[in-house]
């Protein structure tokens, strides 16, 4: 069915971008950082985040306000999906000073205080990126559900 919505030419962003405007998805593009993105989230509102592998680039001057913001969109029983990287990552050991934030799992206990854990998984070990190329990875794979 979506495979007759979008045309087979341009990217999948441009498919998308074009079903939605004919009314055929519900999708409103935004390009932003979550730093910039934070301010308009709307309040309670959203029934699943997934933000995947995108908090660790929030530099950690701006993430206490950026996640705060990003947890108060959550609905009521919506679903945060989400990678936090830990201090062992290969990005987070060659990153410049204030550009990207790491997290301990205990810290993560207190960064999701009040949100029921559905799942956490710890990866400390190497794996690979794009094309094979070989990186250290420390992330925590957590699923969260905001109270009702």
């Amino acid at each position: 069915m979506l495979a007759q919505a979008f045309p087979a030419s341009g990217t999948v962003a441009d498919e998308l971008a074009a079903g939605a405007a004919q009314g055929h998805a519900a999708v409103e593009f935004v390009q932003s950082t979550l730093e910039e993105l934070a301010s308009t989230l709307p309040s309670r509102h959203y029934g699943l985040i997934h933000a995947g592998f995108v908090l660790p680039f929030v530099r950690p001057s701006r993430f206490t306000h950026a996640f705060a913001a990003l947890r108060e969109s959550l609905a009521p029983r919506g679903l945060l999906v989400a990678q936090f990287f830990g201090p062992d990552d290969e990005f987070i050991r060659g990153a410049e000073p204030d550009t990207m934030t790491s997290h301990r799992a205990d810290d993560l206990g207190a960064l999701l205080a009040g949100l029921e854990i559905l799942h956490h998984e710890e990866v400390n070990r190497v794996g690979n990126i794009g094309r094979g190329r070989s990186k250290w990875w420390h992330v925590h794979h957590v699923i969260a559900r905001r109270e009702a």
